[in-house]
């Protein structure tokens, strides 16, 4: 059953949902999953032009997210910030740096 439902979760994050596990239970009984169910947050309709305006005025624009990263992947596609070499995506599982103080 995980990997059915892990296979659900990764490719709704893959399209840039999150998920909702839905589950239910007979009086005092044990939670039964039902389902996972897809939620889209999109980005702000004025997403692309706000970052057009940051980068036009030599702000260097960053992404810090709590999403899984196929999300935070998607979510940089559909607000017009492709990924670049410049900006590397990190997951957490991923060993990051912390930046130098």
């Amino acid at each position: 059953m995980r990997s059915l439902v892990d296979e659900a979760v990764n490719k709704f994050a893959a399209r840039g949902f999150r998920s909702l596990g839905v589950a239910r239970a007979e009086g005092d009984g044990p939670w039964q999953l039902i389902g996972v169910l897809p939620l889209f947050d999109p980005p702000r309709e004025d997403a692309k032009a706000t970052l057009a305006t940051a980068r036009q005025l030599g702000v260097k624009v960053k992404m810090v997210t709590g999403d899984a990263l196929a999300i935070a992947q998607e979510t940089a596609k559909s607000s017009g910030w492709a990924r670049t070499s410049s900006m590397p995506a990190v997951s957490a599982t991923q060993n990051a740096t912390r930046p130098k103080r």
